[in-house]
């Protein structure tokens, strides 16, 4: 099923979820200590954090500084879009960034969406991985580009409005190499200029 999306600039930011994670192949009742979930106890999707807990032998915490505290190697937050902000993310960031923690958020419009997205990682993975570098990156080949990788065969592609909304809706896994502000994208797409998108697609934000 496909969705439209409402929320770029956030969902850009993160990783939504890990679809190679491995906690999707976790068969033992042993509890995982290397990755623990994260979610506010208010939170409207707390519900699916524990159905989250429960299915892979994870452990809730309420705080980051908790968690950060324990050195986790994965980090699954669970957060309902009304709890999302941007001072949500920038806290988030402001913490982590000097950590070595892999971070992955579950969202959704709804708590359905939000719990297909996390059901999406027990799926084999895609192939079709499409990377956009908005920005050149000092002391390497890299130039701004749309670049299509299918079964590890690169295509360049330039970075136009059309080859980056074209891609957007065709990619498994989507990453994108640059910056963005609350209400406009690159190349001046907006939240509203969204295709509809495969209800797996995965986004990656570099900054």
């Amino acid at each position: 099923m496909k969705h439209k999306t409402k929320y770029i600039s956030l969902i850009l930011s993160w990783l939504f979820i890990f679809l190679t994670h491995p906690v999707c192949a976790k068969a033992s009742n042993e509890i995982d200590s290397s990755t623990l979930i994260l979610v506010s106890p208010d939170d409207a999707y707390y519900s699916l954090a524990q159905e989250i807990a429960e299915s892979e032998n994870l452990v809730i915490y309420h705080t980051l500084d908790d968690i950060i505290k324990l050195h986790p190697t994965f980090l699954l937050w669970v957060i309902s879009p009304k709890s999302l902000s941007e001072r949500e993310l920038i806290h988030f960031n402001k913490i982590t960034k000097e950590l070595i923690i892999s971070s992955g958020m579950i969202t959704g419009n709804t708590i359905d969406a939000a719990r297909n997205l996390w059901l999406e990682g027990k799926k084999k993975p895609g192939h079709f991985y499409v990377v956009i570098n908005g920005r050149k990156i000092p002391a390497t080949n890299v130039k701004m580009s749309v670049v299509q990788y299918v079964k590890d065969r690169a295509t360049v592609l330039p970075l136009t409005r059309k080859n980056i909304l074209d891609n957007l809706t065709q990619a498994d896994y989507f990453i994108y190499n640059g910056h963005s502000g609350p209400r406009k994208w690159i190349e001046n797409i907006g939240s509203n200029d969204i295709p509809s998108l495969k209800s797996s697609i995965i986004f990656l934000w570099l900054q």
